[in-house]
């Protein structure tokens, strides 16, 4: 996802007891350049999250947990802050990161579709259950037009 690996990642952990519970406030701010999923061009990113994370010992535990607070299961009672700190910024990263579309460079005119008539995949009706109930039914369709 990264378009290029330099930059500074700035963090804070600060710890806290909340009845009885031990808290860890995290704060995390980076700029990142990562690839448009559009048009694979760099495109600048902004980190800037906080999380609450209350350790927990078990699930049981964690679904009783207040919303205000995410769980923060810690193997062998270790708390490794690098993974900590990655969680996050893995967390803050968009599933697919893209310009606004106006700005992409292969943004398309509104109202414009990016497949022509041709390649265009004509999907069965939702009644015609038998070839809709196969995973691979637009495959075989594509294999019949000759694809």
């Amino acid at each position: 996802m990264l378009a290029d690996s330099g930059g500074d990642v700035a963090f804070s952990l600060d710890f806290e007891r909340h009845a009885a519970r031990v808290v860890v406030r995290v704060a995390v701010r980076a700029e990142l350049r990562l690839h448009c999923q559009r048009c694979f061009e760099a495109l600048p990113w902004s980190i800037d999250e906080q999380a609450s994370l209350a350790v927990v010992q078990g699930l049981d535990e964690a679904a009783a947990l207040p919303d205000d607070y995410d769980p923060l299961l810690l193997d062998e009672s270790l708390l490794r802050p690098l993974q900590l700190i990655e969680d996050e910024v893995l967390l803050a990263i968009p599933t697919f990161p893209r310009h606004p579309e106006s700005d992409c460079p292969v943004a398309l005119p509104v109202g414009e579709s990016p497949l022509d008539e041709a390649e265009a995949v004509v999907l069965p009706p939702d009644d015609a259950k038998s070839q809709a109930d196969s995973p691979f039914a637009v495959l075989a369709q594509w294999k019949t037009q000759g694809r």
